[in-house]
Protein backbone atom coordinates (compact mmCIF):
# COMPACT_ATOMS: atom_id res chain seq x y z
CA UNK A 1 0.00 0.00 0.00
CA UNK A 2 1.20 3.51 -0.79
CA UNK A 3 0.20 6.67 1.01
CA UNK A 4 0.93 10.00 -0.60
CA UNK A 5 1.79 13.01 1.52
CA UNK A 6 2.06 16.49 0.03
CA UNK A 7 4.98 18.45 1.45
CA UNK A 8 5.57 21.92 0.02
CA UNK A 9 3.92 20.97 -3.28
CA UNK A 10 5.99 17.79 -3.60
CA UNK A 11 4.36 14.39 -3.40
CA UNK A 12 6.19 11.85 -1.29
CA UNK A 13 5.21 8.18 -1.42
CA UNK A 14 5.45 6.40 1.88
CA UNK A 15 5.69 2.67 1.30
CA UNK A 16 3.71 0.31 3.51
CA UNK A 17 2.07 3.03 5.58
CA UNK A 18 1.76 1.25 8.89
CA UNK A 19 3.63 1.29 12.19
CA UNK A 20 6.15 -1.35 11.15
CA UNK A 21 7.77 1.41 9.05
CA UNK A 22 7.05 4.72 10.78
CA UNK A 23 5.11 6.89 8.27
CA UNK A 24 5.05 9.86 10.66
CA UNK A 25 7.18 12.82 9.63
CA UNK A 26 9.05 15.48 11.61
CA UNK A 27 9.73 13.25 14.61
CA UNK A 28 6.17 11.96 14.97
CA UNK A 29 5.55 8.58 16.54
CA UNK A 30 3.27 5.94 15.06
CA UNK A 31 0.59 4.44 17.30
CA UNK A 32 -1.59 1.47 16.31
CA UNK A 33 -5.32 1.95 16.81
CA UNK A 34 -5.70 -1.76 17.52
CA UNK A 35 -3.14 -3.83 19.40
CA UNK A 36 -2.58 -6.45 16.68
CA UNK A 37 -3.29 -4.29 13.60
CA UNK A 38 -0.50 -1.84 12.74
CA UNK A 39 -2.17 -0.95 9.41
CA UNK A 40 -4.67 1.23 11.29
CA UNK A 41 -2.68 3.92 13.05
CA UNK A 42 -2.41 7.56 13.99
CA UNK A 43 0.63 9.77 14.35
CA UNK A 44 1.37 11.56 17.62
CA UNK A 45 3.02 14.73 16.43
CA UNK A 46 5.74 16.67 18.22
CA UNK A 47 5.09 20.25 19.22
CA UNK A 48 4.81 22.50 16.19
CA UNK A 49 3.42 19.87 13.78
CA UNK A 50 -0.03 18.54 12.95
CA UNK A 51 -1.84 16.54 10.29
CA UNK A 52 -2.33 12.86 9.52
CA UNK A 53 1.44 12.36 9.07
CA UNK A 54 2.72 15.36 11.13
CA UNK A 55 3.39 17.10 7.83
CA UNK A 56 1.75 20.47 8.54
CA UNK A 57 3.26 23.12 10.81
CA UNK A 58 1.19 24.37 13.70
CA UNK A 59 -1.40 27.07 12.95
CA UNK A 60 -1.25 30.81 13.53
CA UNK A 61 -4.47 31.97 15.21
CA UNK A 62 -4.00 35.73 15.32
CA UNK A 63 -2.87 38.87 17.10
CA UNK A 64 -4.60 39.53 20.43
CA UNK A 65 -4.69 42.19 23.14
CA UNK A 66 -2.68 40.93 26.12
CA UNK A 67 -3.72 42.91 29.22
CA UNK A 68 -1.99 42.82 32.62
CA UNK A 69 -3.94 39.66 33.44
CA UNK A 70 -2.35 37.59 30.67
CA UNK A 71 -4.48 35.65 28.19
CA UNK A 72 -1.84 32.89 28.27
CA UNK A 73 -0.78 32.78 31.93
CA UNK A 74 2.45 30.74 31.80
CA UNK A 75 5.46 33.02 31.21
CA UNK A 76 8.65 31.24 30.23
CA UNK A 77 12.13 32.78 30.60
CA UNK A 78 12.95 35.39 27.96
CA UNK A 79 14.78 34.11 24.91
CA UNK A 80 17.12 35.99 22.58
CA UNK A 81 16.35 33.37 19.92
CA UNK A 82 12.57 33.50 20.34
CA UNK A 83 10.39 32.58 17.36
CA UNK A 84 6.94 31.02 16.95
CA UNK A 85 8.48 27.55 16.47
CA UNK A 86 10.84 27.88 19.45
CA UNK A 87 8.02 29.12 21.68
CA UNK A 88 5.73 26.27 20.55
CA UNK A 89 8.46 23.75 21.35
CA UNK A 90 8.99 25.31 24.78
CA UNK A 91 5.20 25.21 25.37
CA UNK A 92 4.98 21.50 24.63
CA UNK A 93 2.00 20.07 26.49
CA UNK A 94 -0.05 23.29 26.40
CA UNK A 95 -2.81 23.95 23.86
CA UNK A 96 -1.58 27.43 22.92
CA UNK A 97 1.70 29.28 22.63
CA UNK A 98 2.20 32.98 22.12
CA UNK A 99 5.05 35.38 21.43
CA UNK A 100 5.06 38.94 22.71
CA UNK A 101 7.33 41.99 22.44
CA UNK A 102 9.99 40.02 20.60
CA UNK A 103 11.57 37.76 23.20
CA UNK A 104 8.67 36.74 25.46
CA UNK A 105 6.98 33.34 25.24
CA UNK A 106 3.69 32.48 26.96
CA UNK A 107 1.76 29.19 27.18
CA UNK A 108 -1.81 28.36 28.14
CA UNK A 109 -4.79 26.04 27.92
CA UNK A 110 -7.55 28.55 27.07
CA UNK A 111 -7.90 31.43 24.67
CA UNK A 112 -10.51 34.02 25.51
CA UNK A 113 -9.31 37.34 24.17
CA UNK A 114 -9.97 40.26 21.87
CA UNK A 115 -8.47 39.77 18.42
CA UNK A 116 -6.71 42.68 16.74
CA UNK A 117 -5.41 43.25 13.21
CA UNK A 118 -2.19 41.34 12.47
CA UNK A 119 -0.49 44.68 11.78
CA UNK A 120 -0.58 45.42 15.54
CA UNK A 121 1.72 42.46 16.22
CA UNK A 122 4.77 44.06 14.64
CA UNK A 123 7.79 43.11 16.80
CA UNK A 124 10.35 41.13 14.81
CA UNK A 125 11.22 37.74 16.30
CA UNK A 126 14.91 37.63 17.30
CA UNK A 127 15.15 33.95 16.27
CA UNK A 128 13.39 34.37 12.89
CA UNK A 129 13.36 37.84 11.40
CA UNK A 130 10.76 36.76 8.83
CA UNK A 131 8.16 36.31 11.63
CA UNK A 132 6.44 38.71 14.01
CA UNK A 133 6.50 38.11 17.77
CA UNK A 134 3.65 40.24 19.06
CA UNK A 135 4.34 43.76 20.37
CA UNK A 136 3.78 45.69 23.58
CA UNK A 137 0.46 44.44 25.06
CA UNK A 138 -0.08 42.39 21.86
CA UNK A 139 0.52 38.65 21.58
CA UNK A 140 0.83 36.49 18.46
CA UNK A 141 -0.97 33.26 19.33
CA UNK A 142 -0.49 29.82 17.77
CA UNK A 143 -2.35 26.55 18.12
CA UNK A 144 -0.06 24.11 19.86
CA UNK A 145 -2.46 21.18 19.76
CA UNK A 146 -0.81 17.79 19.31
CA UNK A 147 -2.19 15.19 16.98
CA UNK A 148 -4.64 12.78 18.53
CA UNK A 149 -6.30 9.58 17.45
CA UNK A 150 -9.42 9.96 15.29
CA UNK A 151 -12.74 9.74 17.12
Amino acid sequence: MFVYVIISSCIVAIVAANCSINPCLNGGTCNALHKNDTAQFYCRCPSGWKGRFCQAPFRYIGCFVDPEVRILPILLPRSNSNSPIECAARCRGYLYSGTEAGNYCFCGEYLIAMIRPDSECNSVCPGDSSKKCGAGARISVYSNIHCAPPH
